[in-house]
Parts: C-alpha cells; sequence; structure tokens
C-alpha cells in the first residue's frame, strides 16, 4: 500500500504541481468495484477518518453508499437499499455508524421518504411521519445529535402552491413534527427547492440552520428547526436564482446568486446586500466556509460542465482569486483549513470519485495565493531539500513544512545556502509553504 501511494504521489510532481493547481488527491483507488461514470453527489464528513457520499449515475439506476474510517485510505461501497423508484437526493452523517438520507421519486406530484441506517449502510428503515402530505418530499435533513434533527424541502416543479414542508424530530426520526402556524413563514405561491448542489443549499452554525428557495429567499431557524422566518436575498421582483450559501458564524454569510452575482448578511440573514465580487465569482457553484479561517471561502464553478476551477476569497466574499485545480467537483466539505473531502465524476478503477484536499494557504486573510511555483529541489529528496525564490529577502525567508494531512510540522528561517533537513520523515508527500511580501508561495516534494 505505500509503495503505491508512493507511486501516485511521484506521478503527481512528474506532472507538476502548482500553487492551487492539482490540490486535490485521488482517493478512488482504495474503492472496490468503482462503476465508471458514476458520480460523487453529495458527500458527508464526520472528522478527518470518517467520510460517507452517495455515488449515482444519471439518469439513475443503481446508487452506492460509499463509507470510509481512515481518511480515504480504503472505502466500502454498499448498494443503497431503499424502496424502487426513489433515489437519494440529501445523505447526513452523525458518526462511524449512523446516517440519515432523505429520498424522493421526483414524479409530478412529488413524493419522497426519510431513511435511517444505524449499521453503516447495511440497511435501512423507513422513518415514517414526516412528508406524508401532498406534493412534499424531502431536499435536506440534519441532525444535531442522536435525537433533534430537521428535515425540509419542496420540489422544483411550479405547479402546486404551498410546497415546502419542514419536520423536526427529538426522538431520532421515531416521531416527526410539523412546523406550520406561525412558526412556518407565509409562502410564495409554488415556492421551490432547485439544487444546483447537494451541499450548498444549506447551512448549520450551531443551533442556527438556513436553507435557500428558488424564488429568492432564505429559510432561518434558530431553534434547531422549530421555528422558521424567510428573508429575501435577491429582491422581491428582482432576477436570478439563489444557488448556494454559507455561513462563518450565526451573524456573518455569503450566498451565491445565479446570473447577478453575490449577496452578503451581518445580522443571521435578516437583510442582505447585493452586489457583483470582484475577482473571478462563480455564482452557479457550492459556497464552502473553510472552518477555522479569519473569512475565507471557496466557491465552484457548480453547473459548468467539464470544468476544473474554484475561487477563493480571505476578504469574507468580496473579492474573489480564480484558480484551477485538477479535477472536476460535483460537491465538498471542510472541516479546517488543512481537512477537506471532495465528490466528483469516477473515471476510471484509480481516477476520480473522491478526492482529499492536499492544499495550503487558506487560512491567511489578505494574503494572496502567488501563481509562480515555490522550487523544490532535488525533489524526490532523501536526506535535505533547497528552496529557490527570485529576490530572496535580506533578513531570509520563513518556511514551514506541512505533511499530506495539512499538518504543519515545523517552520524554519532560510537564507540562500540553507537547506531543509527531511531525513527524519517518513515516506510520503510533503508541502512548503513561503511567505513573502505578503504573498504565500507553495511547492511540493516527494520524500523516499
Amino acid at each position: 500500500m505505500k509503495t503505491q501511494t508512493l507511486l501516485l504521489l511521484l506521478a503527481c510532481i512528474i506532472y507538476g504541481f502548482m500553487p492551487l493547481h492539482a490540490q486535490w488527491w485521488s482517493l478512488t483507488g482504495g474503492m472496490v468495484d468503482s462503476p465508471n461514470n458514476h458520480s460523487m453527489n453529495n458527500i458527508s464528513v464526520v472528522s478527518p477518518e470518517v467520510v460517507w457520499a452517495v455515488s449515482s449515475a444519471y439518469p439513475v439506476t443503481d446508487e452506492y453508499l460509499v463509507r470510509s474510517t481512515d481518511g480515504g485510505e480504503s472505502w466500502t461501497m454498499t448498494p443503497i437499499a431503499i424502496d424502487s423508484g426513489l433515489y437519494a437526493i440529501h445523505l447526513y452523517a452523525l458518526n462511524d455508524t449512523m446516517a440519515w438520507l432523505a429520498t424522493s421519486d421526483e414524479q409530478n406530484p412529488i413524493s419522497g421518504k426519510i431513511y435511517k441506517t444505524s449499521d453503516r449502510g447495511l440497511s435501512w428503515e423507513e422513518q415514517t411521519g414526516a412528508f406524508t402530505g401532498f406534493n412534499e418530499t424531502p431536499a435536506g435533513v440534519y441532525f444535531w445529535n442522536e435525537n433533534e434533527g430537521v428535515a425540509f424541502g419542496a420540489t422544483c416543479q411550479t405547479d402546486y402552491d404551498d410546497q415546502i414542508a419542514i419536520y423536526y424530530t427529538e426522538s431520532g426520526g421515531e416521531d416527526w413534527t410539523a412546523v406550520s402556524g406561525e412558526d412556518m413563514p407565509e409562502q410564495l405561491p409554488g415556492e421551490r427547492m432547485c439544487l444546483a448542489s447537494r451541499n450548498g443549499f444549506y447551512e448549520v452554525v450551531g443551533d442556527h440552520i438556513w436553507f435557500v428557495t428558488g424564488d429568492g429567499r432564505v429559510f432561518r431557524s434558530a431553534d434547531r428547526g422549530k421555528s422558521w422566518d424567510a428573508h429575501y436575498v435577491i429582491p422581491e421582483g428582482g432576477s436570478g436564482t439563489l444557488a448556494s450559501l454559507a455561513f462563518k458564524d450565526t451573524l456573518n454569510g455569503v450566498a451565491a446568486i445565479f446570473p447577478a452575482g453575490a449577496a452578503t448578511t451581518t445580522d443571521g440573514g435578516t437583510s442582505w446586500s447585493n452586489y457583483r465580487p470582484f475577482g473571478f465569482f462563480y455564482q452557479s457553484g457550492q459556497i464552502e466556509y473553510i472552518p477555522g479561517s479569519e473569512g475565507t471561502y471557496l466557491v465552484g464553478s457548480g453547473a459548468l460542465p467539464n470544468s476544473n476551477r474554484m475561487a477563493v476569497s480571505f476578504d469574507n466574499g468580496y473579492s474573489w482569486e480564480d484558480m484551477s485545480t485538477n479535477v472536476d467537483l460535483d460537491c465538498y466539505q471542510f472541516l479546517s483549513p488543512t481537512v477537506g473531502f471532495g465528490g466528483g465524476i469516477i473515471t476510471g478503477s484509480a481516477d476520480g470519485g473522491m478526492y482529499k484536499w492536499l492544499g495550503t494557504g487558506l487560512t491567511s486573510s489578505g494574503h494572496r495565493i502567488s501563481k509562480v511555483q515555490l522550487k523544490v529541489f532535488p525533489n524526490p529528496a532523501d536526506s535535505e531539500v533547497r528552496v529557490e525564490l527570485s529576490d530572496w529577502p535580506v533578513d531570509g525567508l520563513q518556511v514551514k513544512l506541512y505533511n499530506a494531512q495539512g499538518q504543519l510540522l515545523r517552520q524554519e528561517w532560510l537564507n540562500r545556502q540553507g537547506g531543509i533537513d527531511v531525513s527524519g520523515l517518513s515516506p510520503g508527500l510533503y508541502s512548503l509553504t513561503a511567505l513573502k511580501d505578503g504573498q504565500t508561495y507553495i511547492g511540493q516534494f516527494i520524500k523516499l
């Protein structure tokens, strides 16, 4: 396994690592019987080790639950055994054994169900009592613990009024209560939920939860889904569709509006300021706040076909810098600036599908990622590596060393003649970052 991993990483080096290029490492080689042309369209990251996802093709003929408990080194792929005619819309995993699945038949009128697994997806139990009304279907499900959860959704059709339904549970899904009356916002005629991303249409921070609708509003709850209000992001009568949103805390968030631009809030979603972001911004993609950062957000190219582009903002979504990646991702989720996983199309027995973030540089508000590579040599290395950078600072260069999991191992000040001792490192992939004049330069090397 170690030899195979080193060969894969060495191939990545040969084809060239550039800053913010090829920052995702394919994990599909650890899967068994990976079906080509399947896509990981929904991902739920529990911890750096535990990752769940749903794999399916379009049109849907079969679906798999994809699961890892060792950070992506190995995977299990289990057929999702639910009622025929239904397929997975959204997956939420609470731990390494328990998860919930929102499903739909996508017919007109529509229907759907919530399922729960307590045995790692080997079996799924239908949770009755939710989404039993006419034209009701779940689009998302979230649980704060084994008992408290919420499910919500609507069809993307416009043929029926009052389509959005919300249910909450305090019994792990044994019983569900429909949100109604003054706890449920008055809906717009035919208000819909058309999901541009299975991972970007809702956000949770503490007891707060938000989700977007196709009619330009955000629904918000501050009490774990028991009562809700709704607020316009796109001004009433305006054009555009809400594609995704992300919050870094209970007050500050960013929403993507297709095709008009973006909006920000500083009061938890009560009011929104629409604007056209400076730089590169993908209005149809998933926005993801990077937990643990001052104000870093990522947005992908979303519905754009065959596009391996993302954009990063270090200033809470106001300005964005374009970056190319080595993959076309359908979804992604970060736990920290150094721990992230993404899902895309499986294109071969050891290519595509699931990915792990290997990049750095997602923590520094106001620090731009340089388009110039930090040259590291020799590469591969055995005992020592050196770096090459034009206009070397007189007082030296601050260099940080990271492992493949994004953990900072040490930092040193180097002069032009200085090298970094790597003789004590285990074989594998490592990253070096150097800060000069407010820019972060990135390079990688293989330790033999």
